[in-house]
C-alpha cells in the first residue's frame, strides 16, 4: 500500500515539476493592490445594476396591479 501511494506522490511531483518548467510563477502582492480598484469598479458596477434592475421590477409591479376594492 505504501509503494502505491509513494508512486502517486512521485509522479504528481514529477507532472507538477514538468508544468512549471515552461513558465515563471511569480508573486506579486502589489499587482493585487493595484488591481483593488479595478475589482471595486466591477462591484459597484454589478450593485448599480442589480438596483436598476430592482427599481424597474417595484415601478412594472406599481404600474400593472389590480387595485384593490
Amino acid at each position: 500500500m505504501e509503494e502505491i501511494v509513494t508512486t502517486a506522490v512521485e509522479t504528481v511531483a514529477e507532472t507538477a515539476a514538468e508544468t512549471a518548467s515552461g513558465f515563471e510563477v511569480l508573486f506579486e502582492p502589489m499587482n493585487f493592490v493595484s488591481n483593488l480598484y479595478y475589482m471595486g469598479t466591477g462591484m459597484l458596477g454589478i450593485f448599480i445594476v442589480i438596483g436598476i434592475i430592482i427599481g424597474a421590477t417595484v415601478v412594472m409591479n406599481k404600474l400593472t396591479s389590480r387595485k384593490k376594492n
